[in-house]
């Protein structure tokens, strides 16, 4: 009789022979858990700490908030759009803040 796995969430029924493979396994994992927690990646969950209070609090990078926030920042700080193509403030994101960051071209911003 072949071993079969039980996906808790969604009740799935899956291989799990010595020698299948986990791959479809772990493919069925990132999809189910994304679909279950309300279309949020949870492998880009990170924790931030908030200097007021100290409390630690669970943060999500979200590329489109992260496109937003940049063309209001531009906006209203009157930079060109082209400030999101510049490669030093890539690596500046990327190194410093969050290194999942993709970059954003100039139409995007506008």
């Amino acid at each position: 009789m072949e071993e079969r796995a039980i996906c808790k969430l969604c009740k799935k029924n899956y291989s799990c022979t010595s020698t299948g493979g986990t791959g479809h396994l772990l493919r069925h994992n990132v999809r189910c858990l994304k679909e279950h927690s309300g279309g949020t990646d949870l492998l880009q969950t990170q924790l931030s700490q908030t200097v007021t209070s100290g409390s630690l609090t669970t943060f999500t990078y979200s590329q489109s908030r992260m496109r937003e926030g940049l063309a209001k920042y531009i906006a209203s700080a009157e930079q060109p759009f082209t400030f999101a193509e510049d490669p030093r403030f890539e690596k500046f994101v990327k190194e410093c803040l969050c290194p999942s960051f993709s970059s954003v071209s100039r139409n995007t911003c506008r």
